[in-house]
């Protein structure tokens, strides 16, 4: 999942606009709209949540619409869900229509073959990057999960940077499992986390990348695989983040609202407070990056005058498309708020929020490692000690030759 959605997310907000593109399945507006309302009975069919899917205990009031689907508020931690919201049939059609798998086929698998490197990933290259090294903690040996990975383009990163470590990707789409071991050459599998449960699989890392906005039920995601951890192991989590002034102003402006794909919308509190409610971990921290959640032209929503073009075999690039044009006033208004955004510059990134999260829930508590150096130091030190008085007569002896305790091995804070 990771890998499929973000670059059309980029270019508009997918979702069924009946009246411009029903016409055709061309677009993914039309395939949308035909397998979720069409052929998918939405919104009568669909499950409801019975209360907030992130902090357990809030009721979920009507927030905005877009595209007809229903995105509503937890009264009390402030999360914004998809509601009704898809069913398991309806995601497995989403996933294997047109506009995903030929996005798989002739843009993302395509670019990786040609191309190579990581352009196609999620999230950006030095968050990525951060990522690694902070849940490895500069252990030169472990076992890694990527969960929904995609084609795996994460997964290889991490083995890349770090050989010795086992990398496994955990997709569930056939043909990205495919695709993956043809690419990467990776180890890939399909496994859900309780069947790995019961297989005894166990892991020092378990990653999710761009993946949780996609999950209709985040919390009993995250506790299945928070099991699969060692004692020590570490989740970490990338999504992008829906923030309070997108919540409040944005709304259906904003591209991380993308139903029926993104049915999760997470702001840093709610992050927070789903990885807290699981109870699995001593250690918990949630970082910021990337440019600002909420832009000033969020004040229009004009995902209605968009949609995007199903790739092809000619065409393999998702491209954005007009349906009809601004009218006049909205035109103006996106203007003048466009010079207005160039003068805010990271204004609202610092008073709202970025555009990604990323979050770390850690089963040993902060410091563990830096408190094992020092012990396996503190042995050294004990046994130079004995080494030094040995053969001594004692008459003679002096003051044993002690090691300087060394100083506490600096590591980056995770």
């Amino acid at each position: 999942m990771a890998d499929g959605m973000t670059s059309a997310d980029q270019v508009a907000a997918p979702g069924p606009c009946a009246e411009q593109s029903s016409a055709s399945l061309l677009t993914l507006n039309a395939e949308v709209y035909r397998i979720c309302m069409t052929d998918g009975g939405y919104p009568a069919e669909w499950p409801q949540h019975p209360n907030c899917p992130c902090c357990g205990i809030g009721q979920l009031k009507n927030l905005f619409t877009k595209h007809q689907f229903s995105h509503r508020q937890c009264t009390n931690c402030g999360f914004v869900c998809v509601d009704p919201y898809p069913p398991e049939d309806i995601l497995k059609k989403l996933y294997a229509g047109s506009y995903y798998t030929n996005f798989l086929e002739f843009y993302e698998a395509r670019h990786l073959r040609e191309v190579g490197g990581y352009s196609m990933t999620a999230a950006p290259l030095e968050l990525l990057e951060k990522m690694i090294e902070t849940a490895t903690r500069g252990r030169a040996a472990g076992e890694w999960l990527d969960v929904g990975g995609g084609l795996g383009t994460v997964a290889d990163l991490v083995r890349r940077r770090h050989p010795r470590w086992a990398v496994t990707l955990n997709e569930f789409n056939p043909r990205s499992l495919q695709l993956a071991r043809e690419i990467y050459g990776l180890d890939a599998i399909d496994s859900d986390a309780h069947q790995l449960r019961n297989m005894e699989r166990r892991f020092d890392v378990i990653s999710a990348v761009a993946v949780l906005e996609h999950i209709p039920d985040p919390f009993s995601f995250l506790h299945s695989y928070a099991e699969l951890l060692k004692p020590d192991g570490i989740l970490v989590l990338i999504v992008p983040q829906f923030t309070r002034l997108n919540a409040a102003v944005s709304k259906a402006a904003s591209a991380n609202a993308a139903p029926p794909f993104h049915v999760s919308l997470f702001e840093e509190h709610c992050l927070r407070t789903i990885l807290e409610r699981i109870g699995a971990f001593k250690y918990i921290e949630v970082s910021q990056y990337g440019p600002p959640a909420f832009s000033l032209l969020h004040h229009y929503d004009t995902s209605e005058y968009w949609d995007i073009a199903i790739p092809s075999l000619q065409e393999p690039v998702p491209k954005g498309l007009q349906i009809k044009e601004y009218p006049t006033e909205i035109a103006a208004g996106l203007n003048a708020l466009a010079e207005a955004e160039a003068v805010v510059k990271d204004h609202f990134a610092k008073v709202d929020g970025r555009l990604f999260l990323m979050a770390i829930g850690s089963k040993a508590a902060k410091g563990a490692d830096r408190d094992n150096s020092r012990s396996k130091w503190l042995v050294v030190r004990e046994a130079l000690r004995t080494i030094s008085s040995v053969g001594k007569r004692p008459r003679h002896r002096q003051a044993p030759t002690c090691m300087p305790a060394p100083a506490t091995p600096k590591r980056e804070e995770t």
